[in-house]
């Protein structure tokens, strides 16, 4: 289902975004259709050990803006022509549940404005998707940040 809605809106015209916890089987299927691909550490392609592993298999299997969060470590991300990493701010911490979901959210809101990616407004829209998820990781909950 997941690859039929992705192709549809690609079809479309739409920019579609993947929120990658973990490998699932199947996933291969998906990734030809996905333009913007962020996952979570805990995401391992078949072969992929390290965060630049992951980049790499989502680049060779299409998908041209990928990244990969580590909780409070960097963000590690790869475009078409270019590469790095996005430092998380540092926050005291009294809750992390939900800070991905944070993260995607707020990273798809940054880029629904933007009709073409560069390395730049990649960099920017994630940057942008980490301090608002460090806030929320600064309450407990996943709403209370947001009063």
């Amino acid at each position: 289902m997941a690859t039929a809605t992705a192709r549809a809106a690609r079809d479309a015209g739409r920019r579609t975004v993947l929120d990658a916890g973990s490998w699932k089987p199947g996933t291969q299927n998906l990734l030809p259709w996905i333009d913007v691909a962020v996952c979570s550490a805990d995401f391992h392609p078949p072969d992929a050990r390290t965060p630049t592993d992951t980049l790499q298999f989502l680049g060779r299997h299409g998908v041209a803006w990928t990244a990969v969060t580590q909780g409070g470590g960097p963000i590690v991300w790869a475009g078409p022509d270019n590469s790095g990493t996005i430092a998380v701010p540092a926050v005291p911490v009294a809750d992390t549940l939900g800070a991905g979901d944070i993260l995607h959210r707020a990273l798809t809101h940054h880029l629904a404005d933007k009709r073409h990616l560069t390395s730049q407004s990649f960099v920017q829209s994630l940057h942008a998707a980490a301090l608002i998820a460090s806030q929320a990781c600064k309450s407990f909950g996943t709403r209370a940040w947001m009063h």
